[in-house]
């Protein structure tokens, strides 16, 4: 960075020189000398430490008199002087410049030409004293970014895929003004993006602060990728249930399904499945925004090594929303019965009375294993628990998120059976406490798909690409609804208070992206039914993961892990002893005595698979 400086203020410095015919040669100034002596060769070939020296003057309190002063004294003309002079003022300017964080970083797109687009600065937040603005500053000046050609960016992860499924309702028909407004019954709120500027329309109050966050979320990106994100006009919403049923709208005569975004999904929905909230941050329970837990949560890994853990599994949450939760406490240690659980309900209005001492995610690594079970419907406490290097025993979902759908059963987690819970449970743990190098493969495997694949730049690039996707299906050009508001940093964020304001600063984008998005990977080489009984949950990806090839998989392996996925997808009951790979050949045949199950695994089906 130093070296481009020295050469950019070389090159104004010719130019100013030529500019004033101070000299017939500007490459021979005395001017451009100096700094050649100080930066080094313009062809970037210079010492970065000489420039460390030059811009070491600043720091000695002679300011820009005593540099004049220096070159004086080793002969620089008057021409040179001032043609210095100008140089120096424009470093000065550059530095402040940046040192303030108003510079804006190139955008590198993916492309066969060359083209120019526009961004804007980003600036800081600045919120009056009385903290009470909800106004929205008028924009700065927005400058031109040269965009270089045929730059590839790293492939996104494989759930990424999932946006072409989600979308693949309405891939034939593309999205009417009609299909977006039947969305608005069960919305929370209108979002409509015109030329990287956010407004909002809310019809209904969200749980907690789920709509602010997600809306923050969204303002972020915008930040992040400024002038990327494309014109587009959505409906969200922020309750847990998906509701757009896929057999309302099947058959030639029926209507599009309205797109609807919501935070989880399942196989008999067409929801748009969407990051959720707690990313930027949950409030109300006092979890910080996602890039500093994932740092706290690496961190507490590395408290207590895996084996010197509490060899049970672990959970601990409200057992009020649902009752397989309480079917769950069924499962914890008692006078006549140890299933190797230990079980813990969570008392959130006690927690929050007591500072939340008691449930800091990071501190709760600290069983050998840890449950995930549903609540009410997919549960925000999903990512916290996979961050854990302790293996995950997730018990049978119904729903999805946005990125789960990238997991693997029996390598990222072990699948525990809904209806035995209990035994299932239990024959987890003393398999795992038997073969422990496995099982800490397991917990690490999905430790490190949270950390690498799951991190914040991951998070936006998914919502970009889902976005951006989303709009091409657009066949109108949205506008400004009569009652939307716009959306920026001090609107929301100055009125806040408590560690909403805070999570709101602690997660709040300070400058533009230097890199471009990853590249979203193509569709499944064969599309899943959007109403099929292998929708949402192939967390498994037989294709990517050469499952389907007996030479890069050890066929025991194959057959283990399609055991747990024909387990968990279609309600196929497994003998327990073949879910840890013995009767290896009675399990295989157990496979392939259903083999249309077998085929909807493998993707080569689309129709629903109706077997019990």
């Amino acid at each position: 960075m130093a070296e481009n400086l020295c050469n950019n203020v070389l090159e104004l410095v010719h130019q100013n020189v030529a500019a004033r015919n101070l000299s017939k040669n500007s490459q021979t100034s005395p001017g451009a000398d100096f700094l050649r002596r100080k930066c080094g060769k313009p062809n970037g070939t210079g010492k970065v430490k000489s420039m460390k020296r030059f811009l070491s003057v600043f720091r000695k309190g002679s300011g820009i008199h005593g540099l004049i002063s220096d070159t004086t004294h080793r002969g620089l003309n008057k021409a040179g002087a001032k043609a210095f002079t100008v140089g120096l003022v424009v470093v000065v300017v550059v530095g402040a410049y940046i040192s303030a964080g108003w510079s804006d970083a190139d955008v590198i797109i993916s492309g066969k030409s060359s083209t120019k687009v526009t961004k804007p600065l980003l600036h800081p937040l600045i919120c009056p004293s009385d903290n009470l603005t909800q106004t929205c500053p008028p924009k700065g000046p927005i400058p031109t970014v040269q965009i270089l050609d045929d730059v590839k960016s790293p492939s996104c992860p494989d759930y990424f895929r999932w946006i072409h499924e989600d979308l693949r309702p309405w891939k034939a028909t593309g999205i009417s003004k009609e299909m977006v407004e039947r969305a608005k019954g069960p919305a929370n709120f209108r979002l409509v993006v015109l030329n990287g500027t956010a407004y909002v329309e809310k019809f209904r109050a969200a749980i907690q602060t789920r709509d602010v966050f997600t809306l923050w979320g969204i303002l972020q990106l915008l930040r992040l990728y400024p002038g990327r994100v494309p014109d587009l006009e959505l409906m969200f919403d922020c309750f847990d249930r998906p509701v757009v049923k896929s057999r309302d709208y099947r058959g030639r005569n029926s209507s599009g399904p309205p797109p609807l975004f919501r935070y989880c999904g399942d196989k008999n929905t067409l929801d748009i499945v969407f990051p959720d909230w707690s990313f930027w941050g949950w409030a109300e329970i006092n979890i910080s925004p996602w890039h500093l837990l994932l740092k706290n949560m690496k961190e507490g890994n590395e408290r207590i090594k895996w084996k010197d853990r509490e060899p049970y599994a672990y959970w601990k949450g409200n057992p009020s929303v649902a009752a397989t939760r309480r079917d769950l406490l069924k499962c914890n240690v008692s006078e006549t019965q140890d299933w190797n659980a230990r079980l813990y309900v969570q008392d959130w209005i006690s927690e929050s009375q007591q500072g939340f001492k008691q449930s800091d995610l990071a501190n709760q690594c600290t069983h050998r294993y840890k449950i995930y079970i549903e609540g009410y419907a997919w549960s925000v406490s999903e990512k916290y628990i996979l961050a854990c290097n302790s293996p995950t025993l997730i018990v049978k979902p119904q729903y999805y998120d946005f990125f789960v759908r990238g997991l693997m059963p029996m390598h990222h987690y072990w699948p525990v059976r809904g209806d035995k819970k209990c035994q299932s449970i239990k024959f987890a743990v003393d398999w795992g406490n038997d073969n422990k190098e496995k099982a800490q493969d397991m917990g690490n495997a999905a430790s490190s798909f949270i950390q690498e694949e799951l991190k914040m730049d991951y998070v936006y690039d998914y919502m970009f690409h889902l976005l951006n996707e989303y709009s091409k299906l657009l066949r109108y050009k949205p506008t400004k609804p009569q009652n939307a508001v716009e959306l920026c940093l001090e609107s929301m964020a100055c009125p806040a208070k408590g560690l909403e304001k805070k999570f709101m600063v602690e997660s709040m984008v300070k400058a533009p992206k230097e890199s471009i998005p990853c590249t979203l990977p193509p569709p499944f080489p064969i599309s899943l039914s959007s109403t099929g009984g292998c929708r949402g949950i192939v967390h498994f990806n037989p294709i990517q993961s050469n499952c389907g090839d007996f030479e890069t998989l050890h066929p025991n392996i194959y057959a283990l892990r399609l055991l747990a996925i024909l387990s968990l997808c279609c309600d196929f009951r497994v003998e327990e002893k073949c879910s840890v790979g013995y009767e290896f050949g009675h399990c295989f045949r157990m496979i392939f005595d259903r083999w249309e199950l077998f085929l909807c695994i493998l993707k080569f089906r689309r129709e629903e698979v109706g077997v019990k």
